[in-house]
């Protein structure tokens, strides 16, 4: 992929410059290790897109090669009953690992990951199947619903139901919206509350530690009441137990024996913004946000058929909202990578189409 590096704007630019000098400046005042370490797994996925990834989609195809460059409904296919196979094998090492309880590897949130981009993968398969497979593809994207759920990652599970929903609100037959809603009513007059509760207890929406909330309110008021670092950040890896007064802040915003334990121990957060906020600063959660616009600018350019575009579009959004609560097991790779290739290969059909005057699998 180094042969696809390339900058293709002035907001690339600045956060190469940006972000670089302050990772810089960061291994010599808090440690190489906790440094990079934070820069990586926050931002190496959306480094690989937007550097590398994207720049692929540039190729350009012809009568000779069109056939051979565009992945197909069936290729496709195959490569996500491999997605599903790996998440199988995922879920029953994790299964035997937990003894049943929340789905984990080694304390990280391994099982489902795989299942956001696989059911992406699903996205781009109904757009070209016209039909032709569309019970086989949305079995597929049930399962890795499923597979999220099980996983007990929040953030997992509000990717794949909500790219589910979208995917029976554009794809789904009358049939099955009929059922959808039919079985929503009836689950609603039978017993609103016991199903809630269950569907609560299985999704772990009820469950926190409080974590979250604590390191989100600790960053917002020490930013608050230092204005420099409030512009500049702190430097990728900076202890929180280095902070002047932190004693008293953690005190204030923490709820619970764990969150005043833990805090003292950290050095970056679980949401993407509150980290690039503390490490950066203002400037640095500005230039995160122009990038994401960038993308989505990005995916309204490629001007591809009206229902892959809303694909691409929610899947994007709602990435960005799951950042709010948690980075991936993956640190972004995994899921840009999937981007850049539905991306890629919703362009060769387009291009397919036009070429060929038409569609033929």
């Amino acid at each position: 992929y180094f042969k696809y590096l390339k900058t293709n704007n002035t907001v690339d630019n600045i956060f190469i410059i940006y972000f670089g000098f302050n990772l810089i400046i960061s291994c010599f005042l808090h440690g190489i290790s906790s440094a990079i370490s934070v820069f990586v797994i926050r931002y190496i996925g959306i480094i690989a897109f937007i550097y590398f990834f994207k720049n692929r989609t540039n190729i350009k195809i012809n009568k000779e090669n069109v056939k051979k460059e565009y992945y197909s409904v069936n290729k496709t296919l195959r490569l996500i009953k491999i997605f599903a196979i790996c998440e199988i094998i995922l879920t029953a090492i994790a299964f035997f690992i937990s003894g049943g309880g929340r789905l984990m590897l080694n304390y990280q949130c391994t099982v489902g990951n795989i299942s956001i981009t696989g059911i992406l993968l699903c996205g781009y398969c109904l757009y070209i199947s016209e039909n032709k497979k569309n019970i086989q593809i949305f079995s597929y994207a049930t399962f890795f619903t499923i597979i999220a759920i099980l996983s007990g990652t929040r953030g997992y599970l509000i990717i794949c139901i909500v790219m589910l929903g979208i995917y029976a609100i554009l794809y789904g037959n009358k049939i099955l919206k009929l059922l959808i809603f039919t079985f929503m009513i009836l689950a609603l007059l039978i017993n609103y509350n016991t199903i809630f509760e269950k569907v609560v207890k299985v999704t772990r929406l009820g469950e926190t530690t409080g974590r979250r909330t604590s390191e989100d309110l600790l960053v917002l008021n020490y930013m608050i009441e230092n204005p420099i670092n409030m512009v500049l950040g702190l430097g990728f890896g900076k202890p929180v137990n280095e902070l002047e007064g932190v004693s008293e802040l953690i005190n204030k915003v923490s709820n619970s024996p764990y969150t005043t334990y833990i805090l003292y121990k950290v050095n970056a957060f679980h949401n993407l913004y509150t980290t690039t906020y503390y490490s950066t600063g203002l400037i640095g959660i500005s230039i995160i946000g122009m990038m994401f616009y960038n993308i989505l600018k990005y995916i309204k350019k490629l001007n591809t058929g009206r229902q892959i575009y809303y694909i691409l579009i929610s899947f994007v959004f709602t990435y960005m909202f799951v950042l709010w609560f948690r980075w991936s097991a993956t640190s972004g790779i995994l899921e840009f990578a999937t981007l850049s290739f539905v991306l890629i290969n919703t362009k060769r059909f387009e291009e397919k189409k036009k070429i060929e005057g038409g569609y033929n699998e």
